[in-house]
């Protein structure tokens, strides 16, 4: 479930800001994650895209527990 938290535009870059929840479906675990997304225009078209978060974040929930494995 992504949740925006803001967008700054300047010049040709739009840069977005949002939180993340959800459950990983193998482990059934949720995880939470914050993320920056930055599209770069030349004109009206997208040039770049880049994307930013923090694996540590979320890495647990994509991790078996022993018993499981």
């Amino acid at each position: 479930n992504p949740q925006l938290i803001g967008v700054t535009v300047h010049r040709d870059a739009v840069l977005v800001m949002g939180r993340e929840t959800g459950r990983v479906v193998s482990t059934k675990k949720p995880y939470s994650v914050h993320w920056v997304q930055w599209f770069t225009f030349r004109g009206p078209l997208l040039c770049r895209f880049l994307e930013i978060y923090d694996s540590g974040e979320i890495s647990p929930a994509f991790t078996p527990d022993r018993a499981s494995q």
